[in-house]
Parts: structure tokens; sequence; C-alpha cells
């Protein structure tokens, strides 16, 4: 009896022992807050659950998270910010205004804005903020990261604190800065999708703009010759323009700082151990991708948890028509009283129950059946039974878990990955997209009710929601294990040797140039030798002849 007791310890010790030798000390950041927080805090529960210690650099502009519920799993370590909680919430307001007067619609309308930057024009805002060295909120993330790394006791903290890792999501790439100051290896967490023409470039994902859309041009994996033909060039611009735009910062601080100066910004980036991906083949269009590039698409989504009692009291009673869920997203908490009228004069049409995400003033025309909340369980009411449609944006988080819970969508997208999203949605089959500058109520009633009617929506959510169920291990579980295998292995032996070539390497320019310069010359030569032939063969004849 004894002899079996202690072979139970042993094995239970055999079990442990991975967890126990190999715990390591992680610093993790998510740069900002809403989305990004959530996903990084999410990874890095999974990581705590395997035994490793995780330390969160907070800016103090989103401090509110210390009296959340991950303060049970983390250690905090916060920063000052020159930016106020209301300053980043004025930022925001300001942004989901200018996405609602459609400023973000289109790729030429970002190409404008980038072209106002790059020849140096600036806004009368602009110029007002230029006054106000302080805190301008035109460079809020760059600005912010000129006082961390000036944080010099801060600074000595950390590197006391003797990390194993770090993790970070590229949102803002300060923390890049951060861990080579620290001498930190680091993994990249993005709560973005592999990004074509950003995230590709910088981690050197091979990318054939013949197969794979560019970031907002609207196009999908099969595409027209002009499309084609855009898409390539646009290509090009964005790796001529965009690491100057978004990276040049950057750049900056790490000369001011005297961080790694050897490397630029981009070789940085390269530099990760790996990178993490929120995207899905469900949702993606199918691509090559490099071994150190892990896709962890639908960790937002799980399975839901019950609902307080008067949501699930407003669920049940809704009956045999069941619950239409509407949301802009937690950027979008200001809206003009003309469209605040129109949504609901929309939705107040619906047979439905209405579920509405909005925290400010009620429209006053809002519908008999229309519930308004300032904040919602997202994951949790979509996966009730009883919800039949999401109208929402078009955010990453919103995608994964309406396919992950199978549940038809009509888009509705305001700026950046909104459209993407959109039109992948809308490539599976279980969705309909509505361009903001063509939203009226008519329309937006129009297309919930094509979509609520038409059945082929609901099959597709339903057929792309047990595609993503079926993995080999929760996405949350293959995040926490790769950020493990760097803490062990590392992960440069994954990583492709493209970004030592050059443009002429990489795209065999050269190669190509030898080729065809060799081609040529072997053509002319056999002319040359066929031309020599004829000529002697001629001069034969015509002796003969003379003769």
């Amino acid at each position: 009896m004894a002899g079996e007791f202690l072979g139970m310890i042993i094995l239970l010790g055999v079990i442990l022992q991975p967890y126990d030798v190999f715990a390591g000390s992680i610093l993790m950041s998510a740069g900002v807050d809403q989305t990004h927080y959530i996903f990084s805090a999410k990874i890095g529960r999974e990581l705590v659950r395997r035994g490793h210690h995780v330390t969160f650099l907070l800016s103090s502009s989103y401090i509110h998270r210390l009296n959340g519920s991950d303060a049970d799993w983390f250690d905090y370590q916060v920063f000052n910010s020159p930016y106020t909680p209301q300053d980043v919430k004025k930022m925001t307001d300001n942004f989901a205004q200018e996405s609602l007067n459609n400023t973000y619609q289109s790729q030429e309308g970002y190409l404008k804005l980038l072209g106002r930057r790059l020849l140096g024009l600036k806004s009368e805002e602009e110029k007002r903020e230029e006054l106000k060295p302080t805190k301008p909120m035109s460079k809020y993330l760059s600005f912010e990261c000129n006082i961390l790394l000036g944080d010099e006791k801060l600074m000595e903290t950390l590197k006391g604190r003797n990390f194993d890792l770090m993790t970070f999501d590229l949102i803002n790439p300060c923390m890049t800065l951060v861990a080579q100051k620290l001498s930190l290896r680091y993994v990249i967490i993005t709560a973005a999708s592999l990004t074509p023409g950003l995230h590709d470039r910088w981690y050197d994902i091979p990318t054939n703009p013949a197969l794979v859309p560019l970031y907002m041009s609207g196009f999908t994996d099969s595409m027209t010759f002009w499309q084609r033909f855009r898409n390539a060039f646009t290509w090009l611009g964005m790796s001529s323009f965009m690491d100057r735009l978004m990276l040049g910062p950057y750049d900056a601080l790490k000369i001011q700082h005297n961080i790694r100066t050897d490397l630029n910004m981009r070789e940085t980036i390269r530099n990760a151990e790996f990178w993490l991906f929120h995207t899905h083949f469900a949702m993606d269009y199918p691509r090559a991708v490099t071994p150190n590039a892990i896709m962890v698409g639908g960790l937002s989504a799980d399975e839901p948890k019950p609902l307080d009692k008067e949501l699930e009291d407003f669920f049940e009673g809704s009956g045999k028509h069941g619950i239409v869920i509407f949301s802009l997203g937690s950027v979008v908490n200001v809206m003009s009283d003309e469209m605040k009228a129109m949504i609901a004069g929309a939705l107040a049409r619906l047979p439905q129950r209405v579920l509405w995400r909005f925290p400010g003033e009620p429209p006053r025309n809002l519908g008999q059946n229309t519930k308004l909340v300032s904040w919602l369980p997202q994951n949790d009411v979509l996966g009730h039974p009883k919800t039949k449609v999401l109208i929402y944006h078009g955010g990453i988080n919103g995608m994964l878990e309406a396919m992950y819970h199978g549940v038809p969508v009509v888009t509705i997208p305001l700026f950046g990955e909104h459209f993407e999203c959109a039109n992948r949605l809308q490539t599976r089959g279980m969705a309909e997209t509505i361009n903001l500058p063509e939203l009226t109520e008519d329309k937006l009633h129009r297309t919930v009710v094509q979509v609520l009617s038409n059945e082929s929506y609901a099959a597709n959510a339903k057929r792309v929601s047990a595609i993503m169920k079926h993995n080999v291990a929760p996405p949350v579980e293959v995040a926490g294990h790769w950020v493990e295998h760097a803490l062990l292995y590392g992960g440069a032996y994954l990583r492709s040797t493209a970004g030592s070539l050059t443009t002429v390497q990489y795209y065999m320019l050269d190669v190509i140039f030898v080729g065809i310069v060799m081609a040529v010359s072997l053509f002319v030569v056999t002319v040359w030798v066929y031309w020599l032939l004829c000529c002697k063969i001629d001069m034969s004849d015509n002796k003969m002849k003379t003769s």
C-alpha cells in the first residue's frame, strides 16, 4: 500500500514537473486598452494557469484595469502617462465621430490622409496641438513612449525583476523598444488579423498580390486583371511609405534613447521569437505563412456564460422571433441625433426584440421592442440560442465570435480592418454589408429582414461555426503553448531568412537579369553562327557556279 502511494506521488511529480521546472517570469503589455487588452489578458491568464508569473505593464491612461478581475491573476506595473483617462476618452470620441462622418470609408480616404502626412500638411486642429507640447493628442502613443523610455527609475525596477520573456501587442510599437532596452526576448501578439501589406512585410511572410488582397482593397482572392493591377501597385506604394509613416517616430526614439541603434524598427520587429495572430482560415483567404506565424483566431470566443436575470428575461420573452443584437463597438459612444433616430426607426420596425449597445442619450423614437444598454457581454449574448442576427461595425472580435456561435451578420464598416472583416463574412455567405454613406432607415431594415428571412445565411454561419470549433486545441492553449516554447527554445530556428535579403535578391531580379542576358546572348550567338554558316554556304555555291 505504501509502495502504491509512493508511486502515485512520483507520477504526480512527473506530471507537474514541466510547470515547476520551466515556470517563467513574463512581462506583458497590451499597448493600449479595449480589445487589445482583453486579447492579451486572456493569453496572460492561460500562462498563469500553466504556472508562469505574469507582470502586466499598464499605462496610467487606462488605470481602471487595476480594479478589474484580472488583479487576481497578474501583478501590475503602472507607468505614468501624460494623458489622463479623460484625454483618451476625448480622443476616442473624436475618432468615432470622424468615422461616423465617413472619413475612413475607403483606401482613397486613407491615402489622402497619408499623403497629407507625407507632404507635411497639417489641419488647423493639428496646428493648434503643436502649440501644446505637453501632450499632443495626434502623437499619443509615440509621445507616451518617450516618457516611458525616459523613466530610468522604472526601467531599473523592471530590469531588477529579471524577466525571462516579454509579450506585447504591436498596436503600440513602443513595446519593442521596451523589450530591447531591458534586453528581453519577445513574442509579438496582435489582436488584429494578419494584415496584408503591413504585417507580412514586417514578419517576412510571403505575399503574392495576385492572390492576397491588400488592406481595405475590398477585393477577394479571386481578382480580375485590373484588380490585380491595382492590388500590386498599392502594395508597392505601401511598401515604400508605410514604414516611414508608422515606424518612423519609433526609429527616432531608438536613436534618442540609444536602444540598439544598429537595428531599425522593421528589423527590430522581425527579431521576435514568434507572432501570434488573431486569425483563422475559417475566415481568412488561403495563403502561405511562415512557421513562426501562429494563428490563434477565435481566442476571444468561448462557450457562453449565463446572462444576468434581467437580460435572460428579455431574451426569453422574445418568443419565436428571437433577438437582434446591435452594436457599433466600444469606440462609438457618441452619435448624432439624426443617426440615432434613423437606426432606432429601422430597429423598431422589426418583429424581433433588439438589444442595442449604446451608452449615450437614447433616441426619442426608441421602439418598444428595443432595449438600450451601455455595455453587453458580446460573446455570451451571441451564444444565446435566441440570438438571430448581429448588426455591428465589423470588428475582428465580433466577427470571430459570430462565426464561432454561428450567428448571421449585417455589417456597417467604420474604419480599418472593419472592411476586411465585412468582406470575409460576406464571402463565407453568412453576412450582408451596408456601406455607411448608403445607410438609411429603409436600407437597414430591408437588409436585416433579408438576412433573417433567407435561411442560407444561418446555414452558412452554422457551417463556419463547425469548422472553427474543429480545432486540435482551443486557441488560448495554442497561444500558451507557443509562448512556453519561446521560453524554452526560442523561435530563431523557425525565422525565415527573407529579411536578410535585399529587394533584388528576394525577388530574384539579379537571377532574372542574368537569365535574360544569357538568353539574349545565346540568341545573338545562335543568329551569328547561323549567319556565318549561311554566308559560307552561299560563298561556296557562288564559287561552284563561277567554276
